[in-house]
């Protein structure tokens, strides 16, 4: 057996509440308890307990179901009330019939301490069932939520599949746009070649080879549009090795004697700004390989992009020729290549451009990576 929780010894008779909770699964066995403890003290003939708690407990005194926490029972001679009681609740009360009340006296304080251990069982079980009934409610309500989560992420996983499945129609609608342009464009460039062929002019002949030159320039971006996954944007790095390839074809004879080289650095750039850039950078290295190197002369090409602080983008065309006038504007002049240039940088990408001329010509140019959609269709 355990150690007692109280224990008292009244008259030679020993008194033990073992457990109080083991004692509460039902008056039964309350009042079994007390029964024989207490008729063992002096001055007590009979006990019987009236309780809100308890409501098959019949008193004589309250009615069965009418407990109003005030026993009627204690306005009767010989009666003794004794409340259980906590801070917070009046659970009930144990009815004494006293055959002498002096006889008793000295042991109220001891029931008295028996019955605020009853009441705090009494409380700590409804507690207990408060607490389980809490936990029982956050249990329904914690599998409510989960519901309602498996139906939410269902619902989404569902939108989500039709997000893909739209997304990768648009996804296959600009590819076949892409390539559509870039055929329509090839075509435009082969019909001005085969142009060329018919025209002795010299001058009239350039005309075409440079019109046929942006014309690829822009194919070329649209074309690897179409053949790459990434629809938004271009890669530079491999957008302007291909172009430099389509410029040696383009001036085989210009470029026989001048090497080109290539610094450009991870880059890419959304499509509404390839298209500009593309054409600015296809027209800096045919200006440069058409006037910088004439008679044949050698020399040698420098082209940079990078990307520079605050996230700009910077491009650098350089060259040893012959050079420009030092006194010339880049701005207004009867160039078409040097307005070509002028507009596309400042007019499409809304930029800067810095014309230095020393030891041959450097053309300095630089834009927002995500400026100000400035730029016109072409």
């Amino acid at each position: 057996m355990e150690s007692p929780l109280i224990r008292a010894d009244i008259l030679g008779k020993l008194i033990v509440i073992q457990d109080v909770l083991e004692m509460m699964p039902g008056i039964k066995e309350m009042a079994e308890f007390l029964s024989r403890p207490v008729l063992s003290i002096p001055g007590i003939s009979d006990f019987f307990l009236c309780s809100d708690d308890f409501k098959n407990i019949n008193c004589s005194g309250c009615g069965v179901g009418n407990y109003n926490c005030e026993c009627l029972m204690e306005k009767k001679r010989g009666i003794s009330a004794i409340p259980m009681r906590t801070l917070n609740h009046v659970y009930g009360f144990v009815i004494l019939k006293l055959n002498d009340p002096g006889q008793f006296a000295p042991y109220e304080p001891f029931i008295r301490n028996i019955c605020n251990i009853l009441a705090r069982t009494i409380e700590n079980r409804d507690n207990m069932i408060k607490i389980t009934e809490a936990n029982d409610e956050l249990e329904q309500y914690k599998q409510h939520l989960e519901k309602k989560v498996e139906e939410r992420t269902a619902k989404l996983q569902q939108s989500e599949a039709q997000i893909r499945v739209q997304l990768d129609e648009k996804v296959l609608l600009l590819h076949e746009i892409n390539h559509r342009v870039k055929n329509n464009l090839a075509i435009i460039a082969s019909l001005l070649k085969i142009q060329m062929s018919y025209i002795h002019d010299e001058a009239n002949k350039n005309v075409l080879k440079e019109t046929e030159s942006r014309v690829r320039a822009m194919a070329l971006i649209h074309d690897m549009l179409y053949r790459f996954e990434d629809v938004t944007n271009i890669d530079f790095k491999v957008y302007i090795e291909k172009l430099v390839r389509h410029l040696q074809n383009i001036y085989s004879a210009e470029l026989r004697n001048v090497k080109l080289n290539l610094d450009v650095r991870d880059v890419s750039l959304e499509m509404k700004r390839s298209v500009p850039c593309g054409l600015l950078i296809n027209e800096l290295l045919t200006n440069a390989v058409k006037y910088a190197f004439p008679n044949g002369r050698k020399g040698e090409i420098w082209l940079t992009m990078r990307t520079v602080p605050e996230n700009n983008i910077e491009i650098i065309v350089k060259d040893d020729g012959v050079g420009v006038p030092l006194d010339m504007d880049i701005r207004n002049n009867d160039s078409m290549g040097f307005s070509l240039v002028t507009g596309l940088a400042e007019g499409q990408l809304g930029g800067k451009i810095e014309l230095i001329s020393n030891h041959g010509t450097e053309i300095i140019v630089r834009f927002e990576r995500e400026g100000l959609d400035v730029s016109r269709p072409y």
